[in-house]
């Protein structure tokens, strides 16, 4: 008969146990000093961590790791799931531990706390803005439309003419410039100019040259 205590689902179980309630785990600050804990009879009972988990979520995937639906919640049932490793790695790092006005807690706890988007406090943070910043700035609204020469389009419209990458549109709205610079990011050329629908200038067959309605 197997081992029940060497190899999965002992190293997911004991893992997180240890970060939840062994100080000298490496992990501890991120859990349990945090106050995240595991569900006490899946604490003290590997069994019954199987039992309730398989039961509730089926058995692990190959690749994947046990994580916490929301993050200000322990290992408990109801909040606990399957995840690749990349969103295990995101979901760490939104529990980085910020302090602000005498108080910490993580980014997640401060988008809470704000009524904020957790992921968009967590981005601006990883951008290298200021907790307060991250907290009092607004919302961040992509545009859904532009209007250059009086001429409107979507973003993704404006992004084909030119072909300049819709992301990089965003990107430069984002820093305040203008729809032109958003667009063309310097003086356009002729040909960039032809509006959405043409070549050149030129209308392509099949197509009007007037504005979408």
């Amino acid at each position: 008969m197997a081992n029940p205590y060497r190899g999965y689902p002992y190293s997911t179980w004991r893992g997180m146990v240890m970060r939840c309630h062994d100080e000298s785990d490496k992990d501890y600050q991120y859990y349990g000093a945090r106050g995240v804990t595991v569900h006490h009879p899946w604490r003290h009972s590997l069994a019954r961590f199987v039992d309730d988990v398989f039961g509730e979520i089926g058995e692990r995937p190959d690749g994947m790791q046990i994580d916490r639906t929301d993050n200000l919640r322990g290992y408990e049932p109801g909040n606990v799931r399957w995840v690749t490793p990349k969103t295990n790695n995101n979901n760490r790092r939104s529990n980085k531990l910020l302090s602000y006005k005498g108080e910490t807690l993580t980014a997640a706890q401060w988008a809470d706390r704000a009524g904020l988007p957790r992921q968009q406090v967590a981005n601006r943070i990883n951008r290298g803005w200021s907790i307060e910043k991250a907290l009092t700035a607004p919302l961040e609204q992509r545009a859904t439309s532009l209007t250059i020469d009086g001429v409107s389009r979507t973003v993704t419209e404006w992004s084909k003419a030119a072909g300049t990458p819709r992301t990089t549109i965003n990107n430069r709205l984002r820093r305040g410039v203008s729809p032109r610079a958003a667009v063309y990011g310097s003086v356009p050329t002729e040909k960039n100019l032809s509006r959405p629908g043409t070549q050149d200038g030129k209308t392509t067959e099949g197509e009007a040259a007037s504005p979408e309605s």
